[in-house]
């Protein structure tokens, strides 16, 4: 196993299709949860000064480890620069990227890709790379990885295959450019983790041609991108390629590297995205993030930091691609809500272990979902405790958790400083909690003595 890779993992996908951590009968799932477990799409690409600042402010206050961003080929090596040698490439925007990611402690996802004009008889790009021209791309790949080694953390090559607007010419193609391109990575660089796939929610027949044929091979993750219209429907997409990736090996190696909402535009029925009322984000974040890492997911990132700048807005409003930040792109970069609700994702759910058989239970109606981090690593003896109601009845709970400093956090908050409050906790008779169905709740308490909680229903 290189390094940076994680210990496999063993579960059900009975268990994980369920997606509930306290179903009675459902097999154990146990794993650690990473520290650098979410990231964000499209970050940290601010320039101007004054903005770059208070993006900088808001990467700090939602927490995520990783940035994932795109390095064109056809940006880097234009046609202006197509016999130039390498390090007289147009690196001025990549440059800038890696400098400013790494002073502001964030680890590094590039996706490489695409094809430039001057391959085309056009002239234009057509998101195709003909066979004749696969060394000029691995060329590409080789100038990008030895330029920025030990200083991006992971290279994922191309995007999106199954989709035509990313890939346009024969799969059997696109196949062989995958396993030359990350086998060329690994030539030069042997500690970098290497990520391939990139699906766009299931084609079963593209995906299994593609594991089948030995492209993913030499990745040590397969990415996949599980875009759907809830929470709920994003998991059982998750699990459907869950269960093709088991098939060949890869159930314990699928990073999410873009998953999200749309708060506008008419939506891609074609796709299966609809819009969502901006209201409802602020469970959808909760329950997407938490289901997906009790499912296995060894890495989420959200897409994306910030919604399109109003003047595209304006030219194209119908577009649902704009409407897809947890942050509205005005000139106080306003938050959307679902902005608080990944920073509270980002800030108890690292760094810990769940374990599907916790907390124990008595009575707990099958519409309560209650999920149990305990703190581990950096968080080592504090615990969080998720749960949300699905009944549309307020549900009284007693809960049992031993240790101190008991708090109860808001994801539907107005902002940072008013989402948390202390909880009074009795050592004998534990807390009522009325759990409503407005939005999930976190609850965060000190456990040195990693004594197990119990959820009880008050009748």
């Amino acid at each position: 196993m290189r390094r940076g890779l994680l210990p496999g993992l063993v579960f059900s996908f009975m268990a994980l299709s369920c997606g509930l951590g306290n179903l009675p009968g459902a097999t154990r799932v146990r794993y650690d949860i990473p520290a650098d477990f979410l990231g964000m799409v499209h970050a940290g690409k601010e320039t101007e000064p004054g903005k770059a600042a208070r993006e900088d402010e808001l990467m700090e206050a939602l927490g995520f480890e990783w940035v994932v961003n795109t390095f064109y080929w056809n940006t880097i090596q234009p046609a202006a620069f197509q016999d130039l040698p390498a390090d007289q490439w147009n690196w001025e925007g990549a440059d800038r990227y890696v400098i400013h990611a790494r002073e502001e402690g964030k680890k590094i996802n590039i996706v490489l890709g695409y094809d430039v004009g001057w391959i085309h008889p056009d002239g234009n790009t057509h998101k195709y790379i003909p066979p004749e021209y696969l060394d000029e791309f691995l060329q590409f790949i080789a100038a990008v990885v030895l330029r920025y080694q030990g200083q991006v953390d992971a290279w994922t090559v191309w995007n999106e295959p199954n989709a035509p607007n990313f890939w346009d010419g024969p799969a059997e193609e696109l196949f062989e450019l995958v396993r030359q391109g990350t086998g060329r990575i690994r030539e030069l660089d042997d500690a970098v983790i290497i990520i391939a796939g990139g699906f766009n929610q299931v084609n079963p027949g593209f995906a299994k041609a593609m594991f089948s044929s030995g492209a993913l091979d030499g990745a040590d993750y397969v990415s996949y991108h599980p875009y759907s219209l809830n929470p709920v429907m994003t998991l059982l997409t998750y699990n459907s390629f869950w269960e093709i990736a088991r098939k060949y090996g890869f159930q314990d190696r699928i990073w999410v590297t873009e998953v999200g909402y749309p708060t506008g535009g008419a939506g891609n029925f074609e796709a299966n995205i609809r819009r969502v009322e901006e209201g409802r984000m602020t469970s959808f974040v909760v329950k997407t993030i938490v289901e997906l890492a009790v499912a296995g997911a060894r890495r989420i990132f959200w897409y994306n930091l910030f919604d399109a700048d109003p003047g595209k807005i304006a030219q194209t409003p119908h577009d649902t691609e704009h409407y897809f930040g947890l942050v509205n792109y005005d000139d106080e970069f306003s938050l959307k809500s679902g902005a608080l609700s990944f920073a509270l994702c980002a800030r108890y759910i690292p760094s810990s272990r769940y374990d599907s058989s916790l907390p124990g239970t008595k009575d707990l109606p099958a519409m309560i979902q209650a999920f149990y981090f305990q703190g581990i690593g950096n968080r080592e003896g504090q615990d969080t405790l998720v749960l949300w109601n699905n009944s549309g009845a307020d549900v009284p709970l007693r809960l049992i958790l031993p240790g101190t400093g008991h708090e109860i956090h808001y994801p539907e908050a107005p902002g940072f400083d008013e989402c948390s409050r202390p909880l009074e906790y009795d050592d004998a008779q534990g807390l009522v909690l009325l759990l409503d169905s407005t939005a999930p709740r976190f609850i965060t308490w000190d456990n040195p003595a990693g004594e197990v909680c119990e959820i009880r229903r008050v009748e």
